[in-house]
């Protein structure tokens, strides 16, 4: 009798849970389904935002101008100076350069180093400006840039190597070959004011400057002959001459460089 009595009592206590239980949970689900859901964009204040924003705006707003004048101000001060200011300020210079240049191709060095002046004017049949002025008249130009180059070989072609460096050494070979060529030169110069270390230096930065088989193999002889004449470093100018002929067999050919080899080898 107890044990169905027990029995009993435990379905009955089970379906009394179960059934407050469901009575519960839908009495919670009614009160949840009369309260509205708050969510994170509900809580945003739209005012308060707009007030935050202006109150940011204005504390900041000198330095939000200057930022945005700053810009417009760089931007447009660039496309001026490069359009209105740098362009044509090239275009002269390229014509002013023109018969320098073309004086320096004839090795007029001294007529493409200062121009015609007043005094020569009229034998020339008018006046140009030489390497020099254009240095000074058109500075940051492109053709400025190669009057430095101009200037430089015309110095040293007239005997004035001290001057030339300070020319050469203001040249800024954009192409690349023309810097090697630069060097070269420097190299030369240096070697004309007995300053040997510079100028060997000068002569292995032309050869490393913009490798070619055309100009690359003259400035290494260079290189070289300087190692073992001016150095008394054969043996550098030994690898050096063997690298040409590595390197540059055709250009080895065309410099003897077989007949330097064998003179070095044969003097160990």
């Amino acid at each position: 009798m107890k044990s169905r009595f027990f029995k009993k009592l435990f379905i009955f206590a089970s379906k009394f849970f179960f059934t407050r239980s469901n009575q519960l949970a839908e009495k919670e689900r009614d009160i949840m389904a009369d309260q509205p859901i708050k969510t994170e964009l509900q809580d945003f204040d739209v005012d308060q935002f707009r007030d935050q924003t202006t109150e940011t705006f204005e504390k900041y707003k000198n330095v939000i101008f200057g930022a945005l004048l700053a810009v417009v101000l760089i931007g447009g001060g660039y496309y001026f100076y490069s359009d209105f200011y740098m362009k044509p300020r090239n275009e002269n210079a390229n014509k002013a350069i023109f018969q320098a240049e073309a004086m320096f191709q004839k090795d007029s060095f001294l007529l493409a180093l200062n121009g015609t002046g007043a005094a020569l004017a009229g034998q020339m049949g008018g006046s140009y400006e030489g390497f020099l002025d254009i240095i000074a008249n058109y500075s940051g130009t492109d053709a400025a840039n190669r009057a430095h180059y101009g200037a430089g070989a015309s110095l040293l072609r007239l005997g004035k190597a001290e001057e030339a460096i300070k020319y050469l050494e203001a040249y800024n070979g954009k192409d690349g070959y023309s810097q090697a060529a630069a060097y070269a030169l420097l190299g030369d110069a240096y070697s004309e004011t007995n300053d040997n270390e510079q100028a060997l230096s000068y002569y292995e930065q032309a050869a490393k400057e913009s490798p070619n088989a055309m100009m690359t193999p003259i400035y290494m002889r260079k290189a070289a002959l300087f190692n073992e004449v001016v150095m008394n470093n054969a043996s550098r100018a030994l690898e050096l001459y063997k690298e040409i002929e590595q390197k540059y067999p055709e250009a080895a050919e065309r410099l003897n460089i077989s007949k330097d080899v064998v003179r070095l080898e044969q003097g160990k």
